[in-house]
């Protein structure tokens, strides 16, 4: 039976992140400081696996997809190395090092892989793109869309589908076409995509707009309720359940004293659409939960 683990800790540099396992679990957590992932099994043992990325090279530990037998992984990095900062694609293999996708997008200030970014059957990578601020900026090339939410074949690197800050359902949809957002993805299944419409360089914001996007149609709508617009927020594939974390006014909250929101409760909801918190913390900010 599959089991997914998560815990959220730091420890020496490294972020945990969700790996998927069989009977024999295990858990994979991300240096940052050195740019590797580190395999660890449920006796302790460990396996180093370097990302093969310079010092001038970032993302973050929730940048990054793998897929269900943990053997390869998927990352947008941004290189801050030159005069203008660029943006690439990396699909690998962990245990060969080998780059099975290395997909250069060029100028962009922020580029991310969610962990929910590949389709059901691993064929399909969504991935988004912050290409540039607006206005002028004469390292960037601002002729590019404000953002872009790509979908790629993962056989081929080609991009299949898009949607972007100048497409039309955007403009109609209500969105915030004039600002630079990160479009980052919550669910991607069959031909369904949902993203979370996230202020880009912006802290503090609580709650966000959602958005449903029908791939090959090119439709667009917004959910007006759910936990998708939540921070924080994982979905059971097997069961269709959703946890996420928010604010429930009504109950006591810890006073973060900075760019947090004030998130006190978890929130479970059901393949039926029910909804109900499950847990409740007066001391503490939650700022994340994992199946």
């Amino acid at each position: 039976m599959r089991r997914i683990i998560m815990l959220l800790l730091v420890l020496l540099g490294g972020v945990i992140v969700p790996t998927h396992a069989q009977d024999n679990w295990y858990t994979i957590l991300y240096d940052w400081q050195n740019n590797d992932l580190v395999r660890v099994d449920a006796t302790g043992a460990t396996a180093t696996y370097n990302l093969g990325l310079n010092e001038n090279i970032f993302f973050s530990s929730q940048d990054l997809a793998l897929t269900a037998d943990g053997n390869r992984i998927a990352f947008c990095a941004v290189d801050y190395s030159s005069t203008a900062p660029r943006a690439t694609l990396y699909l690998r293999e962990l245990v060969s090092g080998n780059n099975l996708l290395e997909i250069d997008f060029g100028t962009a200030i922020g580029c991310k892989v969610t962990p929910d970014a590949f389709n059901a059957d691993e064929t399909q990578l969504a991935v988004a793109l912050v290409n540039h601020y607006g206005g002028e900026d004469p390292t960037l090339d601002t002729s590019k869309p404000l953002w872009q939410l790509r979908v790629i074949d993962v056989s081929t690197g080609t991009t299949i589908n898009e949607l972007n800050a100048d497409s039309p359902v955007v403009t109609a949809s209500g969105m915030l076409i004039e600002s630079a957002i990160m479009p980052e993805v919550r669910s991607f299944e069959g031909d369904s995509i949902i993203f979370a419409e996230v202020p880009y360089g912006i802290g503090g914001t609580p709650t966000v707009s959602a958005y449903h996007w029908l791939v090959s149609s090119g439709t667009l709508n917004v959910i007006p309720n759910g936990p998708w617009g939540h921070f924080g927020v994982d979905r059971l594939e097997a069961t269709g359940e959703v946890a996420w974390v928010t604010q429930n006014p009504n109950l006591p909250a810890a006073d973060t004293n900075g760019a947090l929101g004030l998130a006190n409760v978890i929130m479970l909801g059901d393949s039926s659409g029910q909804e109900r918190m499950i847990y409740h913390n007066a001391d503490w900010t939650i700022i994340d939960v994992r199946f």
